[in-house]
């Protein structure tokens, strides 16, 4: 049972609470949210990978890290200050440093150009045996957009566009 409104009620607070339903070589693939050094890091130490939008106010230069191709790269992110929400012996157990895939696609759409968007990934890098291609994480993160947009278009044609109720019970009733 979680709760609806208050402290540790956001997205990912509530990703966190069902982090153990992820197994071992699950791959989570999400919007820009979620990618951040603590869902990354706890992910990881679950053994799933990862595949999420970076965020937009996180600065990326090519011109740094191991260089795989054109925008594509393998680069160091350092483990923050601790937050609120994690325990010090959480804190201690995280890694003090991730390595981290960084790619930029572009996507082209008839009749107009969308911005490039970076994606990072702990998947294996082309150097590596059992490598995940350019054009895979591309298509991965594609299923992802789509899914989205069949979400949308469930609650639409079942007009859930707007669920007033807060308890689960009342939930269901109304639904």
């Amino acid at each position: 049972m979680f709760c609806y409104k208050g402290k540790e009620t956001g997205e990912t607070a509530l990703l966190r609470q069902i982090l153990g339903c992820f197994c071992k070589g699950d791959v989570a693939v999400a919007d820009r949210f979620y990618g951040n050094y603590w869902m990354i890091a706890l992910l990881m130490q679950s053994g799933v990978d990862v595949c999420f939008r970076k965020h937009q106010k996180r600065h990326t230069d090519f011109r740094r890290g191991r260089c795989l191709g054109k925008d594509d790269h393998i680069v160091t992110w350092q483990r923050p200050n601790r937050p609120p929400w994690i325990s010090q012996e959480l804190y201690n157990s995280m890694p003090k440093s991730i390595e981290l895939r960084e790619i930029r696609f572009v996507i082209t759409k008839p009749g107009r150009k969308q911005d490039p968007f970076i994606i990072v990934t702990t998947m294996p890098d082309v150097q590596s045996d059992d490598a995940v291609q350019y054009e895979d994480l591309a298509e991965l993160f594609g299923f992802r957009w789509n899914a989205e947009l069949d979400i949308r278009s469930i609650k639409t044609h079942l007009n859930l566009n707007h669920l007033r109720c807060k308890s689960p019970e009342m939930v269901r009733k109304e639904f």
